[in-house]
């Protein structure tokens, strides 16, 4: 299984299940303490934006079972194989764009959330693949109306425009813009693979307009997630 937290956006923590729970991983999310007395809020929305990704028909694992307590989440999942940039050893956008049997399925889920208007982050590290299928493992937090409204309620004045413009980023109208700015965040020398991207983005509905627009809203994308990092901002 490899070191997963290496991959994950939300800092999670993962154990790969042995035993009678072969076939299982457990991901463990912890709650910063201003959203600990809202953990039952928090909760609700995320099983409420696991359930609107299920009924789209996006290829999420299966929860099996769910542990919480006063600091913290653990979800007890199907194991659906390799995180992506683990399977192809690779963190260039160049390396990605070589396999169109690995990104046309994750455009597909882009798609999906599209078409069922779903706020999605769709980073790469929040695939994984098995025998060829892909399947997209973030749920955690749940991007719905409830949680934008917690998480904002909690915040400062600046943290609030940070957030706003943040959460932008996770709208099903700019994943195929938001896909390859997060390559540009985890190394500039992706950034030679623009074109190549914008080519094959362009033929599908997930983007419009010149590579000049594209590149814009890559970088503005990419600079609002930056923010809410340099701002030690959280989100759960």
């Amino acid at each position: 299984m490899g070191n997963l937290e290496a991959f994950s956006v939300l800092d999670s923590k993962f154990d790969k299940l042995a035993g009678n729970q072969d076939g299982f991983i457990s991901k463990t999310v912890n709650l910063n303490a201003e959203l600990r007395p809202h953990r039952e809020d928090v909760k609700k929305s995320i099983l409420s934006y696991y359930d609107k990704l299920v009924a789209a028909g996006l290829p999420v694992p299966k929860i099996a079972e769910i542990q919480s307590d006063e600091k913290s989440f653990t979800f007890v999942c199907e194991y659906k194989g390799l995180n992506i940039l683990q399977y192809l050893e690779s963190e260039s956008l160049g390396d990605t764009l070589k396999h169109p049997e690995i990104y046309n399925q994750i455009f597909a889920v882009f798609k999906k959330a599209k078409e069922n208007l779903l706020y999605l982050d769709p980073h790469i590290k929040n695939f994984v693949i098995e025998e060829g299928q892909v399947s997209y493992v973030d749920f955690t937090p749940g991007w719905l109306p409830e949680y934008f409204d917690l998480r904002l309620s909690l915040a400062s004045d600046k943290e609030q425009e940070i957030l706003k413009s943040f959460f932008k980023c996770m709208h099903y109208d700019v994943l195929g813009y938001h896909f390859i700015s997060d390559f540009f965040k985890m190394a500039d020398e992706n950034k030679v693979f623009a074109k190549e991207a914008y080519a094959v983005l362009k033929k599908t509905d997930l983007i419009s307009g010149d590579y000049d627009s594209f590149f814009e809203k890559v970088e503005l994308i990419k600079n609002n997630e930056l923010a809410r990092e340099t701002e030690n901002i959280y989100l759960l």
